[in-house]
């Protein structure tokens, strides 16, 4: 009788080193998955931010992705010439060949720019067009622009690139995509509408770069996004 209390004994000692074992390989294991989860956090998305250049050659870079821009008021006057509406300049380079896709939307005041209460243009592009405040819309808070592209190195006197660069957009084909705070009712979708969003597409070569002029007529923010599809 006493051999056989001895060995439940000894079993249950057994017993209890091996569960203690398990419960010092367990713990650990369980503490560094915790540990591990603590480790993984969500990568913030941070959109960039850029300020057009007057002087095209000296424009800031734009990628792949959103940019905030916030686009200069526009110059009526170059050097000795006069009657011309200089814009502010961005350029995107073409990482790889393919079709590009640029959306312009939420155009907005910036600050206290008053801007003006009835916009004429005078530029010597030939898409341009006057263009008068809508009825029942704040002239204090409405504000419209254009965006032009370019494409080419442009001369060593030139104030602008090379040429106008087309691209296709709702209504047709243009190198001018017109954006404005409030929608035109009494305009039809076309290449020329002012509307509150404007997507491009166009074909790209490797390295080729494009240059875009804001030409506003207050200064402005807008988000820029670009993706090749």
């Amino acid at each position: 009788m006493n051999s056989i209390k001895r060995k439940k004994s000894t079993l249950l000692v057994c017993l209890g080193l091996v569960l203690a074992l398990m419960l010092t390989t367990l713990v650990p294991t369980a503490s560094m998955e915790v540990q591990a989860a603590k480790k993984v956090t969500t990568k913030k998305v941070t959109t960039k931010k850029v300020t057009t250049n007057y002087n095209w050659r000296k424009a800031p870079t734009v990628k792949i992705g959103t940019t905030k821009v916030t686009a200069k008021r526009a110059k009526h006057s170059y050097g000795k010439e006069k009657n011309i509406v200089m814009p502010g300049f961005i350029k995107f380079k073409a990482p790889k060949a393919g079709t590009y896709q640029f959306t312009i939307s939420n155009l907005a005041r910036k600050g206290n720019d008053k801007g003006y209460t009835k916009i004429a243009l005078v530029c010597p592009h030939p898409e341009c067009k006057y263009l008068e405040i809508p009825q029942n819309v704040d002239p204090l808070t409405y504000t419209a622009g254009e965006v032009v592209f370019w494409t080419g190195a442009g001369s060593a006197n030139s104030i602008w690139p090379d040429k106008y660069l087309k691209v296709k957009t709702k209504g047709g084909k243009s190198s001018t995509l017109c954006l404005a705070t409030e929608i035109h009712s009494h305009e039809e979708i076309m290449k020329e509408a002012y509307l509150t969003s404007r997507t491009a597409t166009v074909k790209l070569s490797k390295g080729q770069v494009v240059y875009m002029g804001f030409r506003n007529y207050t200064t402005n923010t807008c988000t820029l996004k670009i993706k090749k599809k």
